[in-house]
């Protein structure tokens, strides 16, 4: 492999990525947790304690729309890292037709068996109809919960930052209003808490919708399509997703119940009010792992190797600054956060404090198991993200509650978060060194498919980021020089050489010129005897059908260099994804050869 004057157009796309991901998730998260203040401060500490309960069923509806949206964003992000954007389209409208299909059927079952899911959660005497109460109301909002997580990541990969950010600014804004308007004004209770969710979903819906009726985007056309082994392959991408929150059901069903037994209902509070406040903890970690999972599939697609492990080593980074400076934020002002969430003062108020700060004690490594978990995932190697997602969601953070319950009684119990999600990492990581003992740095606990690159037999690599047309001469010759040394004849050589130059030229021309400053990414491959031209650019996107009417121009005296291209090549395709321009040109020795 041969690389020079790489600049690491991945890691800015993730950084892009990450930043409007956090805002995304923590505007959300600060909807979710208003829920909690509302419900604990003007509906009392039992309303709060049935809130507690029914945050089982939050989970389970979150395992639906989980599988849903991971499936669907590896199955889309692999077939459009090879450049199959119609396989990529059909693939998308399947997974929609599924997820629309079966959300509303659990929205009836939730809807019909609200009071004996109450009582299947724990809940005892008064609190069963204000839990039910509130079960009930979420299974009106389960399609727009279902349906708003199913349309994130692909927004994402349509590069549409912008609305995506709208509606969860819109989704968090009508909540709380909603709140308010519930106990101040129509005092519904928890039923009405419930229904104040649901409407904000349906209205960060309405804002994500319209975007699917533009025409220059990756998923146009709305169609419904049912596609069972399409299905399939989704269910099975995602299915590691519904075991993580399989897991925290489990894990939150099992631990309530223990703390009942310990504590009684203000140790169940005090967990409610501690999960939901620990939501914000987890929003720069969460938001590592969604993009480390769309950007992964994409990478994948494509066998990159060096971009996966750039990738990686960014996430690891800003989960140190970002995770780092938000526990020292976080465990200073742990008291304030959790008093808004009590009704006067209550005894316990400093427990859950210091259940709290033990909390925002795993947020490194609870990051680092999940972008981990969710670049297997997006990678294909679904076995090893069960693998992580047990140890980290159900049997090491169970395994220590149990046992420092046991111990030291309700106070020690808090700690099982943290420990358990450094267990994790620990074993995770040694397993991952062990499998890769010939490697050496960071990619020494990045595990790549066993298929991985197993067929390509070369690669170069360069990354431009000037203007001058000196320094895309010079980059074609190295390619020219590159395809001789691994085995391709001078013909094949010089077509290769001529691709790039041709290629980068357009994106130099054509990009460049707003002013601002730009990187193109070229990658040559050469798989089996096919050799294979990429070039990623951050320039503005263009039009798919536009850009590849330069490759067909009618005009013979237009886009010259560019018509060659489309004459030599076996393949050709053009993406805009994660807000980067994308041509993949493939070359075998028989269309290489003179018509």
């Amino acid at each position: 492999m041969k690389h020079t004057n790489t600049t690491d157009i991945v890691s800015n796309v993730f950084r892009s990525m990450l930043v409007v991901q956090i805002m995304t998730m923590l505007t959300g998260i600060v909807g979710s947790v208003v829920d909690g203040m509302v419900t604990g401060k003007y509906l009392g500490e039992d309303a709060m304690a049935a809130f507690g309960f029914t945050a089982t069923v939050s989970l389970a509806v979150a395992i639906v729309g989980g599988i849903m949206s991971t499936g669907t964003s590896v199955v889309c992000g692999k077939s459009l890292g090879e450049g199959k954007l119609e396989c990529t389209r059909h693939s998308f409208y399947a997974c929609f037709s599924a997820a629309l299909i079966v959300s509303i059927a659990c929205a009836l079952a939730i809807i019909l068996f609200a009071s004996p899911a109450a009582k299947l959660m724990g809940a005892q005497g008064e609190l069963i109809p204000l839990a039910a109460d509130y079960i009930r109301g979420y299974g009106i909002a389960c399609p727009g919960i279902v349906l708003v997580a199913f349309l994130m990541p692909v927004m994402q990969m349509d590069g549409e930052m912008n609305r995506l950010m709208l509606a969860v600014a819109a989704m968090t804004v009508g909540d709380i209003a909603a709140d308010l308007l519930n106990v101040w004004v129509f005092h519904g209770g928890m039923f009405g808490m419930a229904l104040a969710t649901a409407a904000s979903y349906y209205l960060a819906l309405l804002c994500l919708v319209p975007h699917f009726a533009k025409k220059n985007i990756i998923f146009n056309r709305p169609s419904f399509v049912f596609d069972a082994k399409t299905v399939g392959a989704m269910c099975k991408n995602g299915m590691p997703t519904a075991a993580s929150q399989l897991g925290r059901m489990l894990l939150t069903f099992i631990l309530n119940r223990y703390l009942m037994q310990l504590g009684g209902g203000a140790t169940v509070s005090a967990h409610a009010v501690i999960m939901s406040a620990g939501n914000l903890c987890l929003v720069p970690g969460t938001a590592l792992a969604s993009s480390t999972q769309v950007i992964s599939g994409v990478l994948s697609g494509e066998e990159d190797r060096t971009g996966i492990t750039r990738m990686i080593r960014t996430a690891m980074r800003y989960n140190m600054i970002v995770n780092g400076a938000c526990m020292l934020f976080f465990l200073a002002l742990a008291r304030p956060i959790v008093w808004m969430f009590y009704k006067g003062g209550t005894s316990a108020i400093d427990m859950t404090v210091t259940g709290f700060r033990f909390y925002v004690l795993c947020m490194i490594f609870y990051a680092v198991d999940l972008v981990f978990r969710s670049y297997c995932q997006g990678s294909g190697q679904t076995k090893k993200a069960y693998v992580i997602t047990i140890c980290d969601c159900f049997i090491c953070p169970l395994l220590m509650a149990l046992l420092l319950g046991g111990l030291f009684g309700v106070p020690a119990i808090w700690l099982c978060y943290v420990l358990g999600e450094g267990l994790t990492t620990v074993v995770m990581l040694s397993l991952f060194r062990m499998s890769n003992h010939e490697q050496h740095g960071l990619d020494a606990i990045i595990p790549f498919p066993r298929s991985f690159g197993r067929d390509i037999r070369a690669v170069y690599e360069h990354c431009l980021s000037g203007t001058g047309p000196n320094e895309v001469v010079e980059v074609s010759k190295e390619i020219g020089s590159f395809c001789a040394d691994h085995g391709a004849d001078n013909r094949m050589s010089n077509l290769m050489s001529l691709a790039a130059e041709e290629a980068v030229g357009n994106v130099i021309e054509h990009g460049f010129s707003d002013g601002k400053p730009h990187s193109v990414e070229v990658r040559v491959s050469k798989k089996d005897a096919e050799w294979i031209l990429r070039v990623r650019d951050d320039c503005r996107l263009f039009d798919p059908k536009k850009y590849m009417e330069q490759y067909t121009d009618e005009d013979p005296s237009a886009n010259i260099g560019l018509k060659l291209l489309r004459e030599i090549a076996s393949d050709m395709a053009y993406v805009n994804a994660l807000k980067l321009n994308n041509l993949m040109i493939k070359v075998s020795p028989l269309s290489a050869v003179d018509p």
